[in-house]
Parts: structure tokens; C-alpha cells; sequence
């Protein structure tokens, strides 16, 4: 008798002791850091990234957005993303100039490296990012270029199949396209960072595509018969759902291709052109949308 009772006071114990415990991890709050600026310091000495993840989610949980932001600033500056760019988003909803932009950037980088979300839901994740870029920038298309300069992400979510469910409720929302996934990769972030009006947030809602076309264009012959090549992009402006071209631009050029290749190479090829070209050829683009409405 003695022994069931002792085993059911331990089981009772024990039940107290776990429910205390999963309280404690799904409420952060609960949990006081009396010091968290030591306590991160200790962390860090010992590399311990899983530590400080957990540091930075109940100090912002606590609403200490002080310290939180600190850790997080503090960790960009040594190459660590404890909190991948959703979480940090999400955590920082509201109060994101109270991390510094070059902060950011790193753990959107590490994000977008690894993450293959579907598109619209990861357009509203950069949006945030975008929000960070605009309040560092206050200026629409300064950011822009910044995104186009700095996001890297390969464009693969998306195929002709989907692009064809454009403007079935059309909302003047611009969707930038690009087809080729090896150098598209700054696209979808692009798209994030256009001005809050025209950021859509379904298919259904665009009634803007801005595709950009890959050309390559001859401009030599090297000794063993290989073409060169230039890599030039075209961005055209095109109205959902009847594919009217509103506007085209001329070609923005890319980097001259190299100078000689190995005899055993078929050709050579440039670079594409500068983010901050093809940025100012887009803004032109979205300049005839204002026209038509």
C-alpha cells in the first residue's frame, strides 16, 4: 500500500513537473532574464546558437525589443542567424527599425537560400523585409535597387501554368517575372519591394506583369569559332488578362563577355546587366501604369 501511494504521489509530481515545463516552453513570457546582456555574452563565448535563439524569442516575447534587437544586431555582425527571416519578421512585426537594416539583410539571405515556400506567402514575408529597407531608405525606389542589389533567391516557384491565372480579378497589383531561374534570382524580392499599392497578394489580383527577357546578343567570334556573346535584358509591360504590351524597353546591356576562352570552350558570354540598370528600366515600366489609370 505504501509503495502505490508513493508511486502515485511521484507520478503526481512528475505530471507537475512536465505541465510546468511545457507552460514554460509554449509561454516564453513566463521566463524573467535578469541580466540578458551577460547572459547572451555567455552564450556566444560557448557558440551556442540554439541558446540564443531562445534568449532573443522570450526577451521579444517579454516585449524587450531593447535587448532582443540588440542580440540580433549583434549576431549578424558575426555571420550567426539564430532566427531564420519568417520568425524575425513575425517577432518584430511593428517594431522593425528597432533592428538595424544591415541585420536584417543577412538572415533574409540565409532565408531566402534554403526556403522554397510557395510564392504568395513568401511575398508577404518580404514585404516585412521591405518595410525595413523603405524606413532606412523613405524613398520607394532607392529600396527597390537595394533589394534588386542584395536579395538572392532563385525564381522557381512559379511557371507559365500559374502566370495564366493572372487578372482573373484584376486590382492594378504587378507581378515581375522573369523566366529564367539561374538569373532571376532577386525577382520575387523585387516584387516585394515595389511601392505597398501595387504589391500583390494573389495571382487572381494582377493585372500588371513586368516580364524581363533574357537575350543574348553576338557581338564577336573568338579564334576557334565560338560566338561571343553580350546578356542583354528586355522589360516589358504587359496588361492581365489580355497580354496587351503597354510598353517595351530598349535593351539594357549587360557585361561584354570575356576577351578569349579555352580552345575546348564553344563560346563565351557576359555578365548580366547591373541591378541597379535593369531597377531604373523597371520604375520606368511601373511610370506607365500611372498613364493608363
Amino acid at each position: 500500500m505504501i509503495v502505490r501511494i508513493i508511486k502515485a504521489v511521484l507520478c503526481i509530481l512528475l505530471t507537475v513537473v512536465l505541465c510546468g515545463c511545457s507552460m514554460e516552453e509554449s509561454n516564453p513570457t513566463s521566463v524573467v532574464h535578469h541580466d540578458p546582456v551577460s547572459e547572451y555574452e555567455t552564450l556566444a563565448a560557448a557558440n551556442n546558437v540554439q541558446g540564443i535563439s531562445t534568449l532573443i524569442r522570450h526577451l521579444a516575447a517579454a516585449e524587450d525589443y531593447t535587448n532582443s534587437a540588440a542580440i540580433v544586431n549583434a549576431e549578424a555582425a558575426t555571420f550567426r542567424y539564430p532566427i531564420d527571416f519568417p520568425k524575425l519578421s513575425v517577432m518584430f512585426a511593428g517594431r522593425e527599425g528597432t533592428i538595424d537594416l544591415q541585420a536584417w539583410t543577412p538572415c533574409y539571405l540565409a532565408y531566402s537560400k534554403s526556403h522554397t515556400s510557395e510564392w504568395e506567402q513568401e511575398l508577404q514575408l518580404l514585404s516585412s523585409y521591405n518595410t525595413i529597407i523603405r524606413s532606412y531608405y523613405q524613398d520607394d525606389w532607392a529600396a527597390f535597387k537595394y533589394v534588386l542589389q542584395n536579395a538572392n533567391r532563385e525564381f522557381t516557384d512559379m511557371g507559365g501554368a500559374q502566370l495564366s491565372q493572372c487578372g482573373s480579378v484584376p486590382n492594378g497589383k504587378v507581378l515581375i517575372y522573369f523566366p529564367h531561374g539561374e538569373f532571376g534570382s532577386w525577382l520575387l524580392s523585387a516584387s516585394a519591394a515595389l511601392p505597398s499599392k501595387r504589391i500583390p497578394t494573389s495571382l487572381d489580383e494582377v493585372e500588371y506583369v513586368i516580364l524581363i527577357e533574357e537575350t543574348r546578343t553576338p557581338v564577336g567570334t573568338y579564334t576557334n569559332g565560338g560566338k561571343a556573346k553580350r546578356r542583354d535584358y528586355t522589360i516589358s509591360l504587359i496588361h492581365c488578362p489580355d497580354g496587351e504590351v503597354i510598353y517595351k524597353s530598349q535593351p539594357v546591356e549587360g557585361g561584354n563577355p570575356p576577351r578569349a576562352i579555352n580552345e575546348n570552350q564553344p563560346g563565351g558570354i557576359g555578365e548580366p546587366p547591373e541591378p541597379s540598370n535593369v531597377a531604373s528600366e523597371l520604375v520606368m515600366a511601373l511610370s506607365w501604369i500611372d498613364r493608363t489609370e
